[in-house]
């Protein structure tokens, strides 16, 4: 018994003395929405499963994923950004941008990620966002992505976005 009460007293102490944990956010490709440029024709074919956004065109598409992360006053930072894609073209990449945004919808800071090669039966790729340390979560956050068209029916996609602060 004697030593059963140490062991949960040295483990509440170790608890106790752990810094905050860290907050993971996790969005799905399925709220992803097309972008339309003035004057770009045709409008995206875009699609949505348990995989997330896939583009079904045999055109690029590009598109914009509102990731819920209104933080006006937090005083946390952006640890880590990533995302998960599947790149099944063999002539274009998935390239997506990670934007902080003012409420006037201006830029504050951007971080990029491009997918490595790909094409028909590609598995589903992790891309690393490089971000700057110290970046306050502030303001919004949106991912904006191209997606490379369709070929011989193999999709592109987008599937998740994970956002980890302090």
């Amino acid at each position: 018994m004697k030593r059963i009460t140490v062991t949960i007293i040295a483990l509440s102490a170790a608890l106790l003395s752990t810094p905050a944990l860290a907050r993971t956010w996790t969005f799905h490709g399925t709220a992803c929405q097309p972008v339309f440029p003035a004057g770009i024709v045709p409008v995206p074919d875009l699609g949505y499963s348990q995989f997330g956004v896939h583009n079904n065109s045999t055109n690029p598409a590009t598109i914009e994923c509102p990731l819920g992360t209104y933080s006006p006053l937090s005083g946390r930072t952006l640890l880590h950004a990533q995302m998960s894609v599947y790149d099944r073209s063999t002539t274009a990449d998935v390239a997506c941008e990670l934007r902080n945004v003012n409420s006037a919808g201006g830029i504050v800071r951007s971080f990029s990620a491009i997918s490595q090669g790909g094409g028909p039966g590609t598995i589903s790729q992790i891309l690393d966002f490089e971000v700057e340390p110290g970046t306050p979560f502030l303001g919004f956050w949106v991912l904006h992505c191209t997606l490379p068209g369709s070929e011989g029916g193999a999709l592109s996609h987008v599937t998740t976005t994970v956002l980890v602060t302090d």
